[in-house]
């Protein structure tokens, strides 16, 4: 069907029937988008429209043409045609200023393009042509015009519109024997294809009985694949039937078991609020007398004078009695974070200020020999974040370093990720570190390494839990053997 059009086409703009001829270019341009055909000569096809088009004396669809074009143009050898396209509209619309302009760009690029010269400087020399008589110069257009003949020549044929114009030229120039001549040339070139004609006349019947028998071919494809098509849909109805059957299936186990699930779950709860209230009770039950255990001891001790090991025996009243206060704390903390309880993080800090008030706090605590080292990741950022719960947690790890670090350096660093959307801080001391088979097991609850150490146990659990419901982690980095680092993240809001 494309070859169809094609020889339409071709047969109309032989006969100048342009209207006629820009219909079949019309519709060898549409098939050839429609079915995503080879678009290479796309670009030449719009441009054979817009010559019609002018033909027709209709300039608005000739330039939307020649919009058109300029989407497919892919070769110098389509840029000079579009060249000689705008050319002659310009020329039609008369104007001259910038068909002026156009016609020097396009001799420009007939001159870098051997290749282009060769084989289409007469379309660039019929639209000098036009453009010169427009102008009034028609010793130029008579050169231009003597110049395609010549080309047209070695060709081989000389259609009659070339006499035509080489009449029309001469007669511009009131060389009316001349212009005569040409004129009846193109007559008697006129008549002698004539017969040539009807054989064109012919083929275009033959065309379109091809086209015919193309339609019924078309047709029989058409019904074949309704049958196709109507046998898909019945092996797709039964196959929806049965993804239905299954997904209802599926759906009422699904309910029974989130029944089930969801017994399973009140009882769970009801558990943890049974366990969360007995925690509660407790350690207000026991938090009351250890109040007064340490403030007797702080009692004693300011009454025990100078007397040394009295006052030894109650500091370690005391120790003990604010360690035990520690632990009661955590493990409250701890049944209230499990019961769901959430950390809200909408509060605008600026993280720096934050870093720095927390290294003030804590290098006091450091041994003699430990340098304590801040490592800014830039100057100011302000974050919405929960400003005492991250202290509680880095606060934890800075007096951490600080019990098991001996001489070196404790850094506190942070850095923010804005492509990944993170902050990110680290904890690093040059301590005695942690053996790489205990460094999951630090994050367990009531996890010593050295039990003969201070301390609940419940430190790193508790920071793990509180980054975790503030959206972040709490890890230690494996890979460095020089002390400890732990490494925090949260995302950056």
């Amino acid at each position: 069907m494309q070859n169809c059009y094609q020889a339409l086409f071709r047969i109309y703009q032989s006969k100048e029937l342009y209207k006629q001829a820009a219909l079949y270019a019309q519709k060898l341009i549409d098939m050839t988008l429609k079915y995503n055909m080879n678009q290479y000569n796309l670009a030449n096809k719009y441009l054979e429209l817009s010559n019609c088009h002018l033909q027709n004396n209709a300039p608005q669809k000739a330039w939307e043409a020649i919009e058109e074009a300029k989407k497919y143009i892919i070769n110098e050898m389509q840029q000079g045609y579009l060249l000689c396209a705008t050319l002659r509209y310009y020329v039609h619309v008369e104007d001259l200023p910038k068909a002026g302009t156009v016609l020097e760009e396009a001799t420009q690029l007939y001159n870098s393009n051997t290749e282009l010269k060769a084989k289409r400087l007469t379309h660039l020399l019929e639209a000098a042509v036009d453009y010169y008589m427009k102008i009034g110069e028609y010793d130029k257009a008579l050169a231009m015009q003597t110049q395609s003949f010549g080309i047209l020549k070695q060709n081989g044929f000389i259609p009659p519109i070339a006499y035509r114009r080489l009449g029309l030229i001469h007669a511009s120039k009131k060389e009316y024997q001349k212009a005569i001549d040409n004129y009846e040339h193109a007559f008697l070139l006129s008549d002698s294809l004539g017969s040539i004609q009807e054989d064109r006349s012919a083929g275009e019947f033959a065309t379109i009985l091809g086209m015919e028998q193309l339609n019924q071919e078309n047709k029989e494809l058409i019904r074949k694949n309704q049958e196709i098509q109507l046998e898909n849909r019945r092996r797709l109805i039964i196959l929806l039937c049965i993804i239905v059957a299954s997904f209802a299936f599926m759906f009422f186990r699904e309910v029974r078991l989130n029944k089930i699930l969801r017994r399973a779950k009140d009882v769970e709860q009801s558990a943890s609020r049974m366990k969360t209230e007995f925690i509660q009770n407790m350690s207000h039950e026991i938090r009351t007398p250890l109040n007064s255990i340490v403030g007797f001891s702080q009692l004693l001790g300011s009454i025990s004078g100078k007397d040394e090991e009295a006052k030894e025996y109650t500091d370690i009243i005391e120790q003990g009695s604010n360690h035990l206060l520690q632990l009661v704390d955590n493990v409250l903390e701890l049944a209230n974070l499990d019961s769901g309880t959430p950390i809200l993080t909408d509060t605008k800090v600026e993280i720096g200020k934050l870093f720095r008030q927390w290294m003030e706090e804590t290098k006091n605590s450091f041994k003699p020999g430990v340098e304590p080292v801040y490592e800014p990741g830039q100057e100011e950022v302000y974050v919405h974040t929960n400003p005492g719960r991250l202290t509680q947690v880095i606060s934890h790890l800075l007096h951490n370093s600080a019990r098991f670090t001996e001489k070196g350096s404790i850094t506190l660093a942070w850095h923010t990720n804005p492509k990944q959307k993170l902050l990110t801080i680290s904890v690093t001391d040059t301590g005695i570190g942690i053996p790489q088979d205990k460094q999951d097991f630090v994050f367990e609850r009531f996890a010593k390494i050295d039990t003969f150490s201070t301390g609940t146990g419940l430190g790193l659990a508790l920071g793990r839990l509180i980054m975790e419901k503030m959206g972040g982690s709490l890890t230690l980095d494996g890979k460095y053997t020089g002390g400890c680092r732990f490494v925090l993240t949260l995302p950056l809001k």
